[in-house]
């Protein structure tokens, strides 16, 4: 039996035996008992010839390496997601009064506050709709001839329905549609806006407080002066 051909050289195919590990890579410690089979099975009136046995163990040496290269490499990417990690969550405390506005479409409404809604267009628009919706996806609150400009905008809701009503406290989602006057559909994003008042860890990540919602640091997507 020819190590070289279960461990596989150059761009060779690589042919594992019964029992290899779920990996489906050869361990050095499986390399040394097919090697010792080897031996044990061999034709004593044909042994293992000297340039075999080098040739064989160069490859051990180099099945030896690239194992410990594959350790190295995930334990210095677990090193580096732990540092970035730590630096995310240490530059989130800086942000702590700072004006901010994130990804979302989404918020927690405690019954009495202002929401500030952000949305922005990718182009300019002449129609322009938010529609608000409750848990259970009922639109509560719907509006038109909002601001139509490209770029950033903000609606500010008392939470109200279409009524006039206050709403009950809850979580509510909203969607943004626009659309110029050929009927084109223009591209819009629904954002939170408002100031960060603290900040919470969850399992190692950093979430802002953004009025009574929270949301992931990584949906940050702007920070200014209130």
């Amino acid at each position: 039996m020819d190590i070289g051909s279960v461990v596989g050289t150059g761009t060779q195919t690589e042919i594992l035996p019964p029992g290899a590990n779920p990996m489906g890579q050869l361990g050095k410690e499986d390399f040394l008992k097919l090697l010792l089979t080897q031996l044990q099975n061999q034709d004593p009136f044909k042994p293992l010839e000297n340039q075999d046995m080098i040739a064989q163990l160069a490859q051990f040496s180099t099945l030896e390496l690239q194992q410990r290269m594959a350790d190295g490499f995930d334990s210095s990417a677990e090193s580096d997601y732990l540092l970035g990690q730590l630096l995310n969550n240490t530059m989130a405390t800086t942000m702590i009064g700072k004006g901010v506005r994130v990804a979302a479409d989404s918020f927690r409404f405690a019954g009495s506050n202002v929401e500030e809604i952000g949305y922005q267009l990718d182009g300019n628009a002449t129609d322009v709709s938010l529609t608000i919706y409750d848990s259970n996806n009922l639109p509560v609150r719907t509006v038109a001839g909002l601001d139509g400009g490209e770029g950033y905008h903000k609606w500010e809701w008392d939470g109200r329905n279409d009524a006039g009503k206050s709403v009950n406290p809850g979580t509510y989602t909203f969607q943004v549609t626009a659309s110029n006057g050929a009927d084109n559909e223009i591209g819009a994003s629904e954002m939170l806006i408002g100031t960060v008042r603290g900040i919470r860890y969850v399992n190692g990540n950093a979430m802002v407080l953004l009025g009574d919602s929270e949301v992931g640091m990584g949906n940050v997507q702007e920070v200014f002066e209130p």
